[in-house]
């Protein structure tokens, strides 16, 4: 951001000024100007408008239309007191409305500003404690239900979700959380534009709602079951308190300012991904693992009972053996 910007008498801008900056003067001529600016002094000729954020707003010369600013003050340069009409260019003034937004309201001098005055007083826009309460426990609510339910319709893809996450399968989530929207999207607008299908983009589009909906739960579902499969917890009481504590973690992140956008996108991509993981991949491998674990179980147990009586028959032949040896002794 610079530090002043002059527009001099000689300079002329047919077009619009966008600027920002500690000082911006204007003695030249501008068509539109939009500026965030410290102070903003006019002494030349705006030809339109004026749409400003500044702490200070000087008008020294003649506005063509309109003016919108946020601003703690705004000055006029006085009418010239002389026996002839001063001309407009004279003094400070504003052929259109002003509209503006301040802490307080402004004294506007008479007959400087043609058309209409609105103002709107600026109020503290800090977050009561209520609304922290609120932010919090509608995420604690919405993910615990959304646990609830999937350990009551499907609590094999809770237990299998427990299983450690390697790099490869981390990646194929990532990948999946980026690029199922992104397709999602992308038929949702190709659909869009065939008549015969459109309302079938409709449902396209509920669905990447839901997905992004539910997203950050899922993310922090998913964590709290990696987390819980390393302290080898079973009760579902105790996972529910790492639960609530994991949300609470994640919901004190987001509050962070720039944490809390790359937090977001991380939880959303990875809720995604799981839910798309668990669709199109792992509900494969679940049931190949349970299959290969029944076949490892069901092998044990019969080289057990190999194992088994193949010490009987070895018992029973050395006591048989040491029988006859008695019997060899005898005779």
């Amino acid at each position: 951001m610079a530090n002043t910007i002059n527009i001099e008498q000689t300079g002329y801008i047919l077009s619009n000024l966008f600027a920002s900056a500690n000082q911006i003067q204007i003695k030249g001529v501008v068509y539109n100007v939009y500026s965030v600016c410290n102070n903003l002094t006019i002494d030349g000729f705006v030809c339109r408008d004026v749409k400003s954020i500044c702490d200070t707003l000087n008008i020294n010369s003649m506005i063509g239309r309109h003016v919108s600013v946020s601003c703690s003050s705004i000055n006029f340069k006085e009418k010239p007191n002389t026996e002839n009409p001063p001309s407009i260019t004279s003094y400070g003034s504003i052929q259109g409305n002003l509209t503006y937004s301040s802490n307080e309201e402004i004294a506007i001098p008479e007959d400087y500003v043609s058309g209409e005055t609105h103002f709107t007083k600026l109020t503290n826009t800090s977050p009561d404690i209520s609304d922290y309460i609120y932010s919090l426990g509608t995420l604690l609510a919405s993910t615990i239900v959304l646990w609830f339910i999937g350990l009551w319709i499907s609590p094999k893809l809770l237990h299998n979700s427990n299983r450690s996450i390697t790099l490869q399968k981390a990646l194929q989530i990532i990948g999946l959380g980026i690029l199922v929207p992104i397709v999602l999207t992308l038929l949702f607008i190709i659909l869009l534009l065939i008549p015969i299908v459109s309302q079938i983009s409709l449902l396209l589009l509920c669905l990447l709602a839901i997905l992004f909906f539910v997203s950050t739960s899922v993310a922090i579902i998913n964590i709290n079951s990696i987390i819980c499969n390393k302290l080898k917890t079973t009760n579902n009481l105790h996972k529910l308190g790492f639960l609530i504590v994991i949300a609470t973690i994640y919901w004190i992140l987001v509050l962070i300012p720039y944490v809390d956008i790359l937090v977001s996108l991380i939880a959303i991509i990875w809720g995604i991904g799981n839910i798309s993981y668990s669709i199109l991949i792992k509900e494969k491998n679940v049931e190949q693992s349970e299959n290969s674990d029944k076949k490892i179980s069901a092998s044990k147990e019969s080289n057990k009972k190999v194992e088994s009586k193949s010490e009987k028959e070895t018992k029973s032949d050395e006591e048989k053996n040491e029988s006859q040896k008695n019997k060899s002794d005898e005779t």
